[in-house]
């Protein structure tokens, strides 16, 4: 059977291609590489990267206190946000800031794909399987502090 499979492979080349083509279209889409870690001058917040979808339009970048490892959970996650992605000139990276102690995780999906309920996640690659921990809560005067800087970040 092995050798009647592999015969039909060389001899009909285009018989490779439906596969290679399927899974070309479904990279196409996905995010790729996320990675979620604490910052180490603050450790109650967290840098989120990853590589951009191939597929241009707007991604969001969701976060749960569970793996987002189905559409549902995809659905009921806190969103961090809408931000332009695609090969040029598309967000890669943001910051989660001023967490609470727990557990978080974060995935990364294009924005059509949640409206039109055709959401795809791969571990690792669109969603983390390894959790942030935050431990430790912000004392009232670090809270203030950090809020000044924040908004006097985005001033600039």
């Amino acid at each position: 059977m092995l050798l009647f499979s592999l015969m039909i492979l060389v001899s009909f080349p285009g018989a490779q291609d439906h596969t290679f083509n399927q899974n070309q279209v479904e990279n196409y889409s996905i995010a790729n590489s996320i990675h979620a870690e604490i910052l180490k001058k603050d450790e109650n917040s967290v840098r989120i990267f990853w590589d951009a979808p191939k597929e241009t339009g707007e991604i969001i970048v969701a976060r749960s206190s569970s793996m987002i490892d189905t559409p549902e959970k995809c659905m009921v996650a806190d969103s961090l946000g809408k931000y332009p992605s695609g090969i040029a000139g598309g967000v890669t990276q943001i910051f989660d800031y001023n967490l609470k102690p727990g557990t978080y995780y974060y995935a990364v999906i294009l924005a059509h794909r949640v409206k039109n309920g055709t959401v795809k996640l791969i571990p690792g690659r669109n969603f983390t399987t390894i959790p942030v921990v935050i431990e430790h809560a912000l004392t009232p005067t670090e809270t203030k502090s950090r809020k000044s800087q924040t908004t006097q970040g985005l001033s600039i």
